[in-house]
This record gives structure tokens, C-alpha cells and sequence, in this order.
């Protein structure tokens, strides 16, 4: 009823060289085009809280957010969250971003360094009208890849805040560290 396995090779003809099986081709987690993930970040991502005061250049935030790898070496950030500022007073804020993050180096590692931009908008919790804040924020950091689902990213950017309550007055902030959990799909 079953068919009879194939023969074996034959064996190599006396001094021949046996040709050795290919190896598996072994793959490197990392980004590749048209993957999508959801994101989570502990400030470093593109959200400042706006501020009553001028003198809060840099906030913590936490955001979560999409990103989207348009190639293997560029992808597109949309984050969403809440910010705080903290300095003579108390400031609370939603916001969101948008920017673009660029891989460097060989994309056959699972950690990469990266360059990264982003534009945000947010809105202070008042009942003033004129505390929106927009910023601009850039740096780089690097992301590793633990497989092709899950990474961790470490970024370090300087912001500039405009607040419209004080447009007299141009603050840059100061370096902010960041982390951040990438889940994608």
C-alpha cells in the first residue's frame, strides 16, 4: 500500500571531496518593511507637557502610540499620552506626535542605533484657552531587537517647547532620557 523510500546516494567516487549541506540561513530580528507595532514610552518620546510656567522646558510623559516601518531602515511614530510639568506649580496635559525614526548601521543586528525627529501638540488641563504647547524634539539612541515581536529602545533627545502663554520667551530643554517597549506585528 506505501510506496518504497528512494534509494540512498550513491557514495563518493574514491577521492572526491563530499559536498557539505548549505548552512540554514539564520535570521536577525529587527525591522523590516511594512511592520506595525504598538508602542510604549517613559518619556524620550515626542510629548512635553504644556506648562504654566515657561521654565519647564522638559517633562516627564508616558505615551503610547503606532509605528509604522515604511522601509527596513526608516518608520513613522504616532504617539498619544499624558505629560507633566512641575516646577512653582503643577501642570497637567494631553497630547500628541508625530515623527519619523531612521535605523543606522547593518540591519543583520539585533541592535541598531537610530536618529529620530518628532513634532508634537498638546493641551494643558484649564479652563484657559490660550495653553497649547508645540515642540519639536530630536536625538538618537538605539533599539534591540529580542525577536522579531518585541524590542526595547533607549533614546536621548533635546526639545524645544514653544508655550503661547509666554511666546516672549524661547526655552530649549535639556536633554531627556527615554525607554521604550515596541510590540509589533
Amino acid at each position: 500500500p506505501y510506496g518504497q523510500p528512494p534509494p540512498p546516494p550513491p557514495p563518493p567516487a574514491p577521492g572526491a571531496q563530499a559536498v557539505p549541506a548549505p548552512a540554514p540561513a539564520q535570521s536577525v530580528p529587527g525591522p523590516h518593511k511594512g511592520a506595525f507595532a504598538i508602542r510604549a514610552n517613559f518619556n524620550g518620546s515626542s510629548l512635553a507637557a504644556p506648562s504654566t510656567s515657561s521654565s519647564v522646558p522638559a517633562s516627564p510623559s508616558a505615551t503610547f502610540g503606532f509605528r509604522y516601518m515604511g522601509t527596513d531602515s526608516v518608520a513613522v511614530d504616532f504617539d498619544v499620552g499624558l505629560g507633566l510639568g512641575i516646577a512653582s506649580n503643577f501642570a497637567f496635559g494631553f497630547g500628541a506626535g508625530f515623527g519619523v525614526t531612521a535605523f543606522l548601521g547593518s540591519a543583520d543586528k539585533p541592535i541598531r542605533p537610530l536618529v529620530t525627529g518628532s513634532f508634537l501638540f498638546g493641551k494643558g488641563v484649564s479652563t484657559r484657552g490660550d495653553d497649547f504647547t508645540l515642540g519639536i524634539n530630536v536625538g538618537g539612541g538605539a533599539e534591540y531587537w529580542f525577536n522579531d515581536h518585541f524590542s526595547l529602545d533607549g533614546k536621548l533627545l533635546v526639545g524645544l517647547p514653544l508655550n503661547f502663554r509666554a511666546m516672549d520667551v524661547i526655552t530649549l530643554g535639556t536633554f531627556m532620557p527615554g525607554v521604550g517597549a515596541n510590540f509589533y506585528f
